[in-house]
């Protein structure tokens, strides 16, 4: 893939570029449909009844765009279930945890984050947080009201509900019609989604790390039935090469199917470390040899860096966002395992794909907007809310941080922190784009 340098938008923090992607790399793909084929346009020449030579438009013309745009864990712990229950109509409305960060969303063209609770109801186990989640469907209705269209179903609390928590959060998501993947309700589903976004094709995975693997047993924090196996995208860090040809297989697969550009969803990695582990940039560099054109990771509840890597021959280029943070938690910078504050930090990364009229995807814009988890008391309640660290604006009046003692000053200090672990990889970015 090659590099070129683009106009800039005007958002807080972007670099943009182009990166060609998905499988055409030089000149081998595909074209989307006849719509991309060459056009030609006839006039009257001056003075005669001849016409004139056609003249095709430039290969180069961007014929479609398409932002992807995403967020770290849905991690709805105990007290935000409570914060949020209404008890005259017992009901759950999480819908203001993402009210400042809904019109942010809302203007992409498709939003993702990763839903790290089950939707198990509670018929047979009681709504609960940590250790093991199981979240009213309602997440789901704020999450879509929030402008999100797919929700990341394959992480560690995949299986905190059991089989019946797997099943059951994927009817619920097909049932409020939200896009998910990484798990499904029967084989019969495909274990990746292939969304066409103004008239590009991306195709999608989401696996998760298995935290045990014996034999035909499967872990994911608690064993997996035999049922549940096949139902959630998962690897094993002792058995990579099975993943690698796994995840080979379904490239192939999502490329016989139209994909212009290929995106893996991965939760891995170490919780609160603040850089990937050896294994995950290993996993990340087989990725981009593969053909795997963005790599977005979660699981750490922390950010971690920016990363662009080349294939060993030169001619594919990965971007890699290690992990996204927390988009909401309760983990504080005083109730965390860690206490340097980086558990409240998230982020909406946002990918920009444009498609040119020779059938070409290329990555033309990266965006990295900084959110913070700002917590405060309301008419006798905790509300969690999700900012948007848009420092383009008066960030000070904005965003409701005037509710909390030093709420501003926190934020600042969130966004510096996330901005100290993503700079280098923009700088990178902005280096290769010139």
């Amino acid at each position: 893939m090659r590099l070129k340098s683009c106009k800039m938008l005007a958002v807080p923090v972007i670099i943009l570029f182009a990166i060609t992607v998905g499988c055409a790399d030089f000149g081998q793909r595909e074209t989307a449909g006849a719509g991309y084929a060459a056009q030609t346009a006839s006039s009257t020449a001056t003075g005669g009844s001849k016409t004139a030579p056609a003249v095709p438009e430039p290969v180069s013309a961007v014929v479609s765009t398409a932002t992807l745009a995403a967020t770290g864990d849905l991690l709805m712990h105990d007290p935000i279930l409570t914060n949020n229950y209404d008890e005259q109509t017992g009901s759950y409305d999480f819908s203001g945890i993402f009210t400042y960060i809904k019109p942010y969303v809302q203007k992409y063209d498709f939003a993702v984050a990763n839903l790290e609770v089950t939707l198990a109801g509670n018929d047979r186990i009681p709504y609960r947080g940590y250790p093991c989640f199981n979240c009213p469907d309602e997440i789901v209705d704020a999450a879509k009201d929030a402008g999100f269209d797919m929700l990341l179903t394959a992480n560690n609390h995949s299986n905190d509900s059991g089989l019946n928590g797997i099943l059951r959060t994927a009817a619920v998501l097909a049932q409020k019609n939200m896009g998910y993947t990484g798990t499904r309700h029967s084989e019969q589903e495909k274990p990746y989604r292939i969304q066409n976004v103004n008239g590009i094709n991306i195709g999608m995975m989401n696996y998760t790390y298995e935290s045990r693997r014996a034999g035909d047993k499967r872990y994911l924090n608690v064993m997996l039935e035999q049922r549940a196996i096949p139902l959630v995208n998962s690897f094993s860090y002792g058995d990579l090469d099975s993943f690698y040809d796994e995840v080979k297989t379904r490239i192939n697969q999502m490329k016989e199917e139209g994909a212009d550009a290929l995106v893996l969803f991965i939760h891995w990695g170490d919780e609160y470390k603040l850089t990937p582990n050896n294994t995950q940039k290993k996993i990340a560099r087989k990725m981009c040899e593969l053909g795997i054109d963005v790599i977005i990771g979660g699981h750490p509840h922390v950010i971690q860096p920016l990363e662009i890597i080349k294939s060993v021959d030169g001619r594919h280029t990965t971007v890699c966002l290690y992990s996204t943070g927390n988009a909401v938690s309760n983990q504080r910078i005083y109730r965390a395992s860690i206490k340097t504050g980086h558990t409240e930090d998230g982020i909406l990364f946002i990918v920009t794909f444009s498609k040119y009229r020779d059938g070409r995807v290329e990555v033309t814009g990266l965006d990295a907007l900084p959110t913070w988890v700002h917590l405060y008391k309301q008419n006798g309640r905790e509300a969690f809310q999700i900012v948007p660290l848009d420092v383009s604006g008066d960030l000070k009046n904005k965003f409701g941080l005037q509710y909390s003692e030093d709420g501003f000053e926190n934020a600042m200090k969130s966004y510096q922190r996330t901005m100290a672990i993503v700079k280098d990889g923009l700088k990178e970015f902005e280096k290769l784009a010139a």
